[in-house]
C-alpha cells in the first residue's frame, strides 16, 4: 500500500512539475505527501509501542503465573526416577531433542504445502492435452535443413485434426540436437 501511495504522489508531482508547468502544484503535493507520510508514520509508531506494551504486560503475567506454578510444584514427585525416565521417553518420542519438535513440524506442514501445490500442478497439466514429439528437420519442407542435415527438434503437439490428418505444433527452438543416425521421420 505504502508503494502504490508513494508512486502516485511521485507522478503526481512530476506531472506538475513537466506537464502541467505549475511549480506551485509540485510544491503543494510534496508539503502533501510529506505531512501524509509523517502523520502515518506517527500512527505505526504508536501502534507498535501499544502492542509492544501489550505483548510485554502478557509475557510478565505469563511469567508470574510460571513461577507461581514453580512454588506450588511437587518437587519430589518430578525428580523421580520413573518421571525423569518418562521425560526422557517423550522427548526422544517428539523429535530427539525438546527444541526441535516445532522445527519438524514446520518441516511436516511445508512439505504437505509442497505435495498440494505439485498435484494441483499435474492436475492442470494432465487437463491440458498436449505431447512432445522429437522430429527431424531433415524432411520437413520450409526448414532450412530439408534435405540438407540431420537436425533433431522438439515439437509440441497441441491439436490434432484426424478428419484432415493435420497437426497443430508450438515448435521450442531453444532445444536441438544434432542427430547421429539416418531416422528421418518426424
Amino acid at each position: 500500500m505504502n508503494v502504490i501511495f508513494n508512486l502516485i504522489f511521485a507522478r503526481r508531482i512530476l506531472d506538475a512539475l513537466f506537464v502541467w508547468h505549475q511549480l506551485n502544484q509540485a510544491v503543494y503535493y510534496v508539503i502533501l505527501f510529506g505531512s501524509i507520510n509523517l502523520v502515518l508514520q506517527v500512527l505505526k509508531n504508536i501502534f507498535y509501542l501499544f502492542s509492544t506494551n501489550e505483548k510485554n504486560e502478557l509475557q510478565k503475567e505469563f511469567e508470574l503465573f510460571l513461577y507461581k506454578k514453580l512454588v506450588l510444584c511437587d518437587y519430589e514427585r518430578i525428580e523421580s526416577s520413573h518421571f525423569l525416565e518418562q521425560k526422557e521417553k517423550a522427548g526422544y518420542y517428539i523429535g530427539g531433542q525438546w527444541g526441535e519438535f516445532g522445527k519438524q513440524l514446520d518441516i511436516v506442514f511445508e512439505l504437505f504445502g509442497n505435495i498440494i501445490v505439485l498435484s494441483g500442478m499435474l492436475l492442470l497439466l494432465l487437463k491440458l492435452k498436449f505431447v512432445f514429439v522429437f522430429g527431424n528437420l531433415r524432411v520437413l519442407y520450409y526448414s532450412e535443413h530439408y534435405m540438407k542435415s540431420d537436425w533433431m527438434h522438439l515439437f509440441l503437439i497441441t491439436k490434432y485434426s484426424s478428419e484432415r490428418s493435420l497437426l497443430q505444433t508450438a515448435t521450442i527452438d531453444f532445444i536441438k540436437f544434432t542427430v547421429l543416425s539416418n531416422n528421418s521421420t518426424i
